[in-house]
């Protein structure tokens, strides 16, 4: 819903919906959290891109800080690539996996890699440009 509302340009609605699903996935056991580790990237990163448009600046890189401690975490993890969602697999599987989690390379890089240019952004806004580079 978060990106719905952000979509629309209702921030303080899609604040207030990743802030609600942050809060449900911590609420999981800390040994089911590895498979949402994605999903917490993600929600961080939206949050983080939200509250630097609404200029808390320090709360946005606060956000991003976490992105990316739990992807350095995410990356020592060792383990299968349980989210096959490829040519040659069922289509159903990438929806599972919103829902019961799993791990994604893959997407682990690309958050990471979304991290990272929302930082430069913030950097940039916050007239830091040689830390934006």
């Amino acid at each position: 819903m978060g990106e719905i509302y952000s979509d629309v340009e209702q921030s303080s609605d899609s604040v207030r919906s990743y802030e609600q699903g942050l809060t449900s996935i911590c609420k999981l056991d800390e040994r089911e959290m590895p498979k949402f580790y994605s999903n917490l990237i993600v929600l961080y990163n939206m949050l983080a891109i939200s509250y630097v448009n609404r200029d808390l600046n320090e709360e946005g890189l606060g956000c991003l800080a976490q992105a990316m401690e739990i992807y350095k975490i995410a990356k020592q993890q060792s383990g299968e690539d349980v989210y096959h969602n490829r040519a040659d697999s069922p289509r159903g599987r990438q929806f599972k996996c919103y829902y019961e989690g799993g791990t994604n390379q893959e997407e682990l890089y690309n958050s990471n890699t979304l991290s990272l240019f929302y930082l430069a952004q913030a950097y940039t806004k916050l007239g830091l440009k040689d830390k934006a580079a």
